[in-house]
């Protein structure tokens, strides 16, 4: 991916860019946030407000890593497409020819996993969530994660209505495993990061938060900020688990959008077939295999958002405009520690519509 030209953006739209991003972060309360948009041949505009660390305080900068929450699933289904376009896996292959013990598993697809319409019902559930609040090291075996949230009611037959979970990429992650003997961190090195240069990038870090890390916060008793930088993310593995910063993220999500160096046409045009979330406001949104499908009045952006305990993150691209737009907070915008869905209400996605909209100026 080139880099940006030098900004060409006017002083009133970079103006403009500041104020909604500083606005955002007095509206969801981060500590810090960071945010950038980049235009191909036109320029483009980054900015770090607020604290990267509260207590001793240090600014935040555009280097800082942060977890990026769901935004793993993106690279997830990359792994997983890969291997279908190498014929190693197909999108109609039932769940139960690689995982035993999924009810109706003979009749969920890889692809029904991939755009959350197996039906499988959403975890970590309200037993990690307790864990978690006694224990923020506590360890998860992702098998076990896998049987709790299959004890749940399920959302709907395979197959059926949108509704999104983390099991269905816990089964995914099991799936590249059991299909490639391959450990997980090596395979999003070789196949996902270092193809698209990637360099701050990580899955499952050894460091939770690696150097320069961006603190993450979640409230505490009497309001307190929390910090849970040092947490154990193994509760999120495949669906949760990575950790980037904003430059990466700028390099990532146009790759993600194309399929540019990533898989060939054939195959990303059945990443970018969707199927509706059932969202339409503030704007319609559905969803293809690990990838968000945004229609604005602005133009069509794909990506993903993400969100953990104490960090929150954006990162789309539309391709007829080609634009890029990736923001990073160091907070989760809702209370919970975890919470069900990235798309229960707008949080830090609400810096995407009036940035593009800037940009179309």
């Amino acid at each position: 991916v080139a880099a940006p030209a030098a900004s060409a953006f006017t002083p009133e739209q970079d103006a403009e860019l500041q104020r909604i991003v500083e606005d955002l972060r007095a509206e969801l309360d981060y500590p810090g946030l960071v945010a950038g948009v980049w235009q191909e041949g036109n320029g483009s505009f980054t900015t770090a407000v607020g604290e990267g660390r509260l207590s001793p305080s240090r600014p935040l900068t555009v280097r800082d890593h942060f977890h990026v929450g769901s935004n793993t699933k993106t690279m997830t289904a990359t792994l997983v497409l890969q291997l279908v376009e190498r014929g190693r896996l197909h999108l109609q292959d039932s769940v139960s020819e690689f995982v035993r013990g999924v009810p109706f598993g003979r009749r969920i697809t890889i692809r029904m996993l991939l755009n959350h319409t197996s039906g499988i019902a959403d975890g970590p559930g309200n037993w990690a969530n307790k864990k978690l609040q006694r224990d923020l090291q506590v360890n998860f075996r992702v098998p076990q994660l896998i049987r709790r949230a299959l004890r749940d009611p399920r959302t709907g037959p395979p197959g059926g209505r949108w509704s999104y979970s983390n099991t269905n990429y816990w089964l995914l992650g099991e799936i590249v495993r059991e299909v490639t003997h391959q450990r997980l961190r090596t395979l999003y090195e070789r196949r996902v990061f270092d193809r698209i240069g990637l360099n701050e990038t990580s899955f499952r870090p050894r460091r939770p938060v690696p150097e320069p890390a961006a603190h993450g916060y979640i409230g505490g008793p009497g309001g307190v900020p929390l910090d849970v930088t040092d947490m154990n993310w193994s509760w999120a593995w495949t669906a949760g688990g990575a950790a980037s910063t904003l430059e990466d993220l700028r390099r990532w999500v146009p790759a993600l959008a194309t399929g540019r160096g990533l898989l060939d046409g054939r195959i990303q045009a059945k990443r970018l077939r969707t199927v509706s979330t059932g969202i339409t406001e503030p704007f319609v949104i559905d969803y293809g295999l690990g990838i968000f499908d945004w229609k604005l009045p602005s133009g069509t952006f794909y990506g993903h958002d993400g969100e953990g305990p104490g960090y929150d993150s954006v990162a789309v691209y539309a391709p007829k405009a080609e634009v890029t737009i990736v923001a990073l907070g160091n907070t989760s915008s809702s209370e919970d520690p975890i919470r069900p869905s990235p798309l229960d209400q707008l949080g830090i996605e609400g810096l995407v519509p009036p940035f593009a909209e800037v940009v179309a100026e």
